[in-house]
């Protein structure tokens, strides 16, 4: 039961990490995008909606692990 609370705290640090960074590259590069139509904004805004993916997943995991029962099984993992 330790083990798992611990992986999946990591898994969730991770992937907000991940999306956080994959979405500012994207919003980056479609910054570049020369086109006519549409498609450079529909690119931004799936940059951005990665990177609020990441913030909500990373404040998610904050509050879960504000909860007594979860900070007493994360206090156990060996980092």
């Amino acid at each position: 039961m330790i083990k798992t609370a611990c992986l999946v705290m990591k898994k969730a640090v991770t992937t907000s990490i991940s999306l956080m960074i994959a979405g500012s590259i994207v919003v980056f590069l479609s910054q570049f995008m020369t086109l006519d139509n549409a498609f450079p904004a529909l690119v931004s805004y799936l940059g951005f909606i990665s990177i609020f993916g990441g913030v909500l997943v990373m404040l998610v995991t904050l509050i879960t692990v504000m909860f007594p029962a979860v900070s007493q099984r994360l206090e156990q993992c060996q980092h």
